[in-house]
This record gives C-alpha cells, sequence and structure tokens, in this order.
C-alpha cells in the first residue's frame, strides 16, 4: 500500500512539473536552456522534462491529499528551507520552525523523470540550470550539477535503466544503445535512435546487465568520448561477454575524427555534442548516421586497442591481455 501511495504521489508530482513547465516563468528559463543545449522541445516533451519553482510544489501536493510523511518517503523533499507545509507563516514561526519545514531537493531545477520498465514515474534527477550572476548568492547555492534521487522504496538507482520503458520495444530481438547521462539518451532520440538507454552513471550494475540480457539484443555501448568512458567501454564489455551477450562498441573516439574529417564543428564528448554538430551549411544528420555504422567495433577489437596496446605503447609490456588470460 505504501509504494501505491508514493508512486501516486510521483505521478501528481509530475503534473505538477509539467504545468509549471508549460505555464510558468520558470518554464520558460527550463525551455531557453534546453534549446541552447541543443535539445528540441519535442523531445524534451518525449522525455516528459518539467520544472519545480522555489517554492510551492509540498503544498500542491498536500493539498492533493498527501501527509508529510509520505511527502517525505517519496525522496521529493527534505526538512529544512522551503515551504511551510503544516505550519505557521508568520515570520516568528518561519525562524522556530525552520527545521520542520519541508524543501524540494530539486526546486529551480529541470526536472527529469525516471520511469520502470512499465511507464510509471520511481524517481526524478534535477539538472541545475540557474546563472547566478551575484557572487555573494553565487556561493550560498547549491552548484551540483544534478541532484538525483534518493533510494526508496520503488527506487534504487543500481536496479534502473533510464528510458527503458521507451526503448523495450525496439530493442527487444534487435539491438540497444547504452550511453551514461540523461541527455546522452536526449542526443540519441535527437539523431533519429529511439532504442536507447542510460545506465545513470559510467557505473553497470548486476541488475542492469541482467536487464539488458532480457532484451534478447546487440548491446551497443556507447559511452562517452573521454578516458573515463574508454574505461567504462572495456569493463562493461567483459561484463556482458560473461553473460554471454552479444555487445559491440560505438568509438565516439574514432567518431571525433571522421566528423572533423568531415569539417563538422561542435563539442564531441557524448551523443547530445555529437547531435549538434554542423557543417557549413548547417547540421548534417546524414554523415553522423553513416558515421555511427562505421565506428562500431566487436569488443575484442576495441579492448585490444585502447587496453592491451594502449599499455604497451605506454611503456606497460608485461601487464596481461585481459582479452585471453
Amino acid at each position: 500500500e505504501e509504494e501505491k501511495r508514493i508512486l501516486k504521489l510521483l505521478e501528481v508530482f509530475q503534473s505538477y512539473a509539467l504545468y509549471e513547465y508549460e505555464n510558468g516563468e520558470e518554464g520558460k528559463e527550463a525551455q531557453d536552456y534546453l534549446l541552447k543545449r541543443g535539445v528540441p522541445l519535442d523531445v524534451a516533451k518525449k522525455l516528459g522534462y518539467g520544472i519545480v519553482p522555489a517554492n510551492g510544489a509540498a503544498k500542491y501536493l498536500k493539498a492533493k491529499g498527501f501527509t508529510e510523511s509520505e511527502i517525505i518517503k517519496s525522496g521529493l523533499f527534505k526538512k529544512g528551507y522551503g515551504d511551510l507545509l503544516f505550519y505557521n507563516q508568520s515570520v516568528q514561526t518561519r525562524k522556530a520552525d525552520r527545521q520542520k519545514n519541508i524543501t524540494s531537493l530539486y526546486k529551480g531545477r529541470l526536472l527529469i523523470p525516471i520511469k520502470n520498465d512499465k511507464g510509471k514515474v520511481i524517481s526524478y534527477c534535477g539538472r541545475n540550470i540557474a546563472q547566478i550572476e551575484d557572487a555573494e548568492l553565487k556561493e550560498k547555492a547549491d552548484n551540483n550539477k544534478y541532484k538525483n534521487g534518493d533510494t526508496t522504496s520503488v527506487f534504487k538507482r543500481s536496479e534502473t535503466l533510464y528510458n527503458l520503458n521507451n526503448a523495450k520495444g525496439l530493442a527487444t530481438n534487435n539491438e540497444v544503445y547504452v550511453v551514461e547521462g540523461f541527455f546522452d539518451v536526449a542526443g540519441g532520440i535527437k539523431m533519429g535512435i529511439e532504442n536507447i538507454v542510460s545506465t545513470l552513471g559510467t557505473e553497470t550494475a548486476v541488475e542492469q546487465i541482467n536487464q539488458l540480457k532480457k532484451l534478447n539484443c546487440t548491446v551497443n555501448l556507447t559511452r562517452d568520448n573521454d578516458q573515463a568512458g574508454i574505461k567504462a567501454n572495456i569493463k562493461n564489455c567483459e561484463q556482458l561477454i560473461k553473460e554471454h551477450v552479444d555487445v559491440r562498441v560505438v568509438d565516439l573516439h574514432e567518431l571525433e575524427k571522421k566528423c572533423r574529417n568531415s569539417r563538422l564543428q561542435g563539442n564531441m564528448k557524448d551523443l547530445l555534442d555529437f547531435s549538434n554538430l554542423k557543417d557549413s551549411q548547417g547540421r548534417n544528420k546524414k554523415i553522423i548516421e553513416e558515421h555511427l555504422k562505421l565506428v562500431t567495433k566487436n569488443p575484442v577489437e576495441y579492448i585490444l586497442q585502447y587496453d592491451y596496446f594502449a599499455d604497451r605503447i605506454h611503456g606497460n609490456p608485461e601487464r596481461p591481455n585481459k582479452v585471453t588470460d
């Protein structure tokens, strides 16, 4: 019963965030931010992005019949500054009962809903989009780029693949792209890759591997174009091969080379970056799609290139070959 109430609360919270995103002043700022990042608004709508104003969310949930205990257990709020939910709103009481206040973990942030494989919202991530010019206010502000949802009875990060609810129909018995973050998924969808999921970071837990295995498809690892991404690709290859999963790696480092040779311009770290590349005549989606196929490698080739041979080149000839040991 408790889980049902939390799921209902998360659903109501999502409706509130969507309304504010579409109609509120902070929603306009969120949309401007997304457009600057190269995320089309139709992609944002498909993924259910919202916004939570600095105040009002907890009061809204109370008005919908949820208790203080349920609001806290949802993982969306904490005691502290913010809405005076169940208390007198005088200045005196505000000071005396400050620790009794309830504030949203995501206030003023772009709200990204995380859903289970059935499409039910189970948690959120909040992306900081604030542009604070005042030095004193900036120092006091919460400058963490992302605010992830707390572990609850309905959400465990290690057991969740973001966007699986949208991707599994296309991925099953076919192929799926696995990326690191939320905006990587948005970048993939922008390029027409709908069968795409995120592991919510570079680490891939056992339960996430099991979910990929159940899809009975080829897994295309598409980690970021940096050292952390390379290490994650190599580790994930080993994990998936042990589970007899057909795996390939989309080598974004090689993709960068091909895009630069094609005179495409822009940042080239993650999939959203690649989706934003432009040539002298505007974005060239066709070239990027063609290059993606050319830079998809089998795991042995990828591991040899970036692990075994890379170590030898950098003066460590004694390191065992991880492909054969």
